[in-house]
C-alpha cells in the first residue's frame, strides 16, 4: 500500500533513512561506501522537508519515494521486495501529483537508468558529479 508521509515520525524518518543507506551502498559500488554514511546524517535533516510515498508490505517499509519539489531524489526499494513493481507504482503515485519531474542517475547504475527511462524519463545531458567524481545523467518527464 502506497502512503504519502505528511507529518513523518522520528521512527519512521530513521526506517526511511536506513533504507535510503543500505539501497546506496547496493546499487552504487562504485562509490565509496563512506561517502553514502557521511551523507546519512544530512539525509535524516532533510527528509522530514521532503514529499515521502512509502510502499508497506504487511507493516513493514518496502520502499519510498523522495521529491524536492519537482526533483526525485530517489526510489529505494528493499532488495528482497525489487522486481515486483513497487518502484514503479511509487513513481506513478508522483507522476498523479505532478505534471513534471526530474532527477539525477549515475551512468554506472544502468539498472535505474534503464528503469527510468522505460517510465517515460528523457536524457537531457550529462554532468560530472564533483563530490564522486562519478557521470551522472540529467532526466525529466512531462506528463502529456
Amino acid at each position: 500500500m502506497i502512503k504519502e508521509l505528511t507529518n513523518p515520525t522520528p521512527q519512521e524518518i530513521e526506517e526511511i533513512a536506513q533504507l535510503w543507506l543500505m539501497s546506496n551502498l547496493a546499487a552504487h559500488s562504485f562509490i565509496a561506501a563512506d561517502y553514502w554514511k557521511n551523507n546519512y546524517s544530512e539525509v535524516l535533516e532533510m527528509l522530514p522537508n521532503a514529499q515521502l510515498f512509502t510502499y508497506y508490505h504487511e507493516g513493514e517499509l518496502a520502499g519510498f519515494l523522495g521529491l524536492m519539489n519537482e526533483y526525485i531524489a530517489g526510489i529505494f526499494v528493499k532488495k528482497e521486495y525489487q522486481n515486483r513493481g513497487i518502484g514503479q507504482m511509487l513513481l506513478a503515485k508522483a507522476k498523479k501529483k505532478h505534471d513534471s519531474l526530474t532527477l539525477a542517475v549515475y551512468q554506472k547504475n544502468q539498472n535505474a537508468y534503464c528503469f527510468y527511462q522505460k517510465q517515460g524519463f528523457k536524457l537531457l545531458g550529462k554532468k560530472l558529479d564533483s563530490q564522486t567524481n562519478e557521470v551522472e545523467y540529467q532526466m525529466s518527464w512531462t506528463k502529456k
